[in-house]
């Protein structure tokens, strides 16, 4: 059930840059677990309808704000903002938390070398509300990634993903990087 989830990996671009990224991607509608989104800059997300992403991009020359992340839909490739101080490019394993729950989105970056960390979150607007977007509650859940005329080496490990619609999750406000989180005790495990 994607109304409401926790999502965590670890992310590490090995080649330290290259092109051309992936997206932590949700798919309804009719696409299939074995679509394939557009090369290169498309992330092999591009074309992926009925989806929601968050767009990893290391490619430095890609148009779109180079090297940083952001969250879209409907396959579309949107401007990035920058993680820093968590460099995606680095090669040093980067700790991924995505919590979601009431059309708003926390992500966190947590680079386990570098000892940094970089948090945002996506909220509001039509395009927050995941179920309307992947066309209900339940979706394909996984990874695209496409490179062009540069090679990558970017590899994903430690996934998780927890629904979280049998508990109400209220965040707090974001504190010097720190999100706390509450709930209602039962067997939710965080």
């Amino acid at each position: 059930d994607v109304s409401g989830f926790v999502a965590t990996f670890t992310y590490t671009d090995v080649a330290r840059g290259g092109a051309d990224g992936l997206t932590f991607c949700l798919a309804g509608g009719t696409n299939t677990p074995t679509y394939l989104g557009g090369a290169g800059g498309a992330l092999g997300v591009a074309g992926i309808t009925s989806s929601a992403e968050l767009e990893f991009n290391i490619y430095t020359g890609n148009g779109k704000g180079g090297v940083g992340m952001t969250y879209a839909t409907g396959g579309s490739i949107a401007n990035v903002a920058s993680t820093s101080p968590v460099n995606l490019v680095s090669g040093n394993p980067i700790n991924v938390t995505i919590i979601y729950t009431n059309a708003t989105m926390w992500v966190n970056l947590y680079d386990t070398a570098a000892g940094t960390t970089y948090s945002t979150i996506y909220t509001g607007g039509a395009s927050n509300n995941i179920t309307n977007v992947v066309g209900g509650a339940t979706a394909y859940v996984g990874f695209t990634g496409a490179d062009g005329g540069t090679a990558s080496d970017q590899f994903i490990s430690n996934f998780l993903f927890q629904s979280i619609t049998n508990q109400v999750v209220t965040a707090g406000s974001l504190i010097g990087g720190n999100l706390p989180l509450s709930w209602t005790p039962a067997s939710f495990k965080l």
